[in-house]
């Protein structure tokens, strides 16, 4: 329904692995069989990345109609919540490099970068494109009722219920996870 949120993603992924397949060409790093699920795994983290940016830009839109306050808000909101996942992620990967196998630490070290790079771009790239298509349209308030809005109150009545009774749920997780560890060893 937004055509900037269809391109503005695509050119993202395209963007962050170009970037970092080109920086394996550049160093001379082969493409292994395990090397050749990182362009796949950035796609999906920069994807994911560049849908965050896209939602919180409409959010902001609304609040705002000059799009540039709006770009720059969300890189307020966004950009440390967003750098810490990507970098746990990245710290993950990274932790192959302590790994028997050559293989696995050369990916581990690439995936790392790939992530951060999948961190960069679409923070750098997408609130500044977004400036220059209009903001998305507003669904309308006044729509009928549909299977999403019985999921969504659902949800926060589960959400609710839940957060009441901290202690119930953390002794029946307990209850439910001995049994299951039990059975695992």
């Amino acid at each position: 329904r937004w055509a900037a949120g269809t391109i503005l993603p695509l050119l993202t992924v395209g963007m962050s692995v170009v970037v970092v397949l080109g920086g394996m060409a550049l160093v001379g790093e082969r493409l292994t069989i395990l090397m050749n699920t990182l362009p796949t795994l950035m796609i999906v983290m920069g994807i994911a990345e560049a849908v965050h940016v896209l939602g919180r830009y409409a959010e902001e839109a609304r609040r705002t109609p000059d799009r540039i306050a709006a770009a720059r808000g969300v890189l307020k909101h966004l950009a440390i919540a967003c750098f810490l996942t990507s970098f746990t992620t990245a710290v993950g990967f990274a932790s192959l490099l302590v790994a028997q196998t050559e293989m696995l630490r050369r990916f581990g070290a690439v995936a790392a970068i790939g992530v951060m790079v999948t961190y960069v771009v679409p923070m750098s790239f997408v609130p500044s494109a977004m400036t220059f298509f209009g903001p998305p349209k507003h669904a309308p308030t006044d729509r009928e009722a549909t299977p999403h809005d019985f999921l969504e109150k659902m949800l926060v009545v589960c959400t609710a219920w839940i957060t009441r009774r901290p202690w119930t749920i953390i002794i029946v997780t307990a209850i439910v996870m001995v049994p299951c560890v039990w059975a695992y060893n």
